[in-house]
């Protein structure tokens, strides 16, 4: 009956058997919780890691060495919410592109790429360097963090960006206070935050007739640059609605 329940709201096999564990068991470590699900270690420690990310298992470390606990069930209301909050941002996004994708064909032919890693992102985002002019704009909008290499690059892009003259709007995730800091510092770039729970699935960044979803950028970046007018302009209408609803930073 639980697992019914708890698969039907999103979680996994191994993630439901690795909370069950944790209710019976506790405030624990890694080893005990292996022992009780019989599940593979290396399995455990990716179910205890998605999670803890969905906010449903905690953690402290005693010398060195990670315990692990369920949070009270209660938490899986919330855990709800926020999924069913990020389903109804798909659903507007969706909604936003419908009309061009229902036609036989669109205004142009949408050519789409995927690039993969570190230099996949060097790659996408000196795109924009090469399409936009001086006094053009780029639109973007940052949901989460991302690797210190990547932050590196994205510095040195706005640099150029700058000398290049080409001007930015970005709507930054409330929670990246850091990285709001940085960003006011750039010129010819205006910055807001808005409540996570307003954020879109993807991070995005919009710019002539293209558009970059970006992907894993705290971990594996993977990037899918899109050119199509429509859809950059279906984009490009959902930020502006977004921007609307921002606040300065």
């Amino acid at each position: 009956m639980y697992e019914n329940v708890l698969r039907e709201i999103g979680l996994t096999g191994n993630e439901i058997k690795v909370y069950l564990a944790l209710l019976d068991l506790g405030y624990t470590k890694t080893g005990e919780i292996i022992k009780k699900t019989k599940i593979h270690t290396s399995k455990v420690y990716d179910a205890l890691e998605r999670l803890i990310q969905k906010g449903i298992v905690t953690y402290s470390i005693e010398g060195k060495v990670k315990h692990f606990s369920a949070v009270d069930p209660s938490r899986l209301n919330t855990y709800l919410e926020e999924k069913k909050k990020k389903i109804e941002e798909e659903q507007k996004m969706l909604n936003a592109i419908i009309p061009k994708l229902r036609t036989k064909k669109l205004g142009e032919e949408a050519k789409a790429e995927i690039f993969r890693g570190y230099n996949g992102v060097k790659t996408a985002f000196e795109d924009i360097l090469k399409t936009l002019k001086r006094g053009d704009e780029t639109l973007a909008f940052i949901l989460k963090g991302q690797t210190e290499q990547v932050t590196r690059f994205f510095d040195n892009f706005h640099l150029k960006r700058e000398e290049r003259g080409i001007r930015g709007r970005i709507i930054v995730s409330e929670d990246l206070k850091e990285r709001m800091i940085i960003l006011k510092k750039f010129r010819l770039m205006k910055v807001r935050k808005i409540n996570r729970n307003f954020a879109t699935p993807a991070s995005f960044n919009v710019y002539s007739n293209k558009i970059l979803i970006f992907l894993g950028l705290e971990k594996e970046p993977m990037i899918f640059l899109i050119t199509n007018k429509d859809i950059a302009n279906s984009f490009r209408n959902y930020f502006e609605i977004i921007w609307g609803m921002s606040k300065n930073v």
